[in-house]
């Protein structure tokens, strides 16, 4: 019991970067000091990520823009047979009606909602 106990503790106070000479760790401290400072030009890079413009903001995902938010949103579709307004969500799952004459307005696609031909819309803010 007492020769295990012992090389349990041998064993924990290796040192941490696998050397195992005499030499006692100097730490990170002295790693960050020894690095050259010798170049203080501010390098500058080719696109500024505090002000990106609106096309990269489009292109980016939603959740990775600087302030998050979805791609869906809520239309005012006019039906192409009886005009009258249906208001239709942008991401679809199901073919979506006409209130009033019961025509198909829009088709999902697993996307965007496909619009039928002749319809118009106008999106809710």
């Amino acid at each position: 019991q007492y020769f295990s106990l012992i090389y349990s503790y041998i064993f924990f106070f290796q040192a941490e970067d696998g050397i195992r000479d005499a030499q006692e760790s100097r730490g990170l401290g002295d790693v960050y000091k020894r690095q050259v400072h010798g170049d203080t030009q501010k390098h500058q890079m080719d696109t500024d990520l505090t002000n990106p413009t609106l096309a990269e903001e489009k292109q980016s995902h939603k959740l990775k823009r600087l302030v998050q938010a979805p791609n869906s949103y809520f239309m005012d579709v006019k039906c192409a047979s009886c005009g009258t307004i249906n208001v239709v969500f942008s991401h679809v799952k199901i073919p979506v009606y006409c209130v009033n004459c019961g025509n198909i307005v829009g088709k999902p696609t697993g996307g965007k909602t496909k619009l039928t031909i002749g319809s118009s819309y106008k999106i809710k803010h």
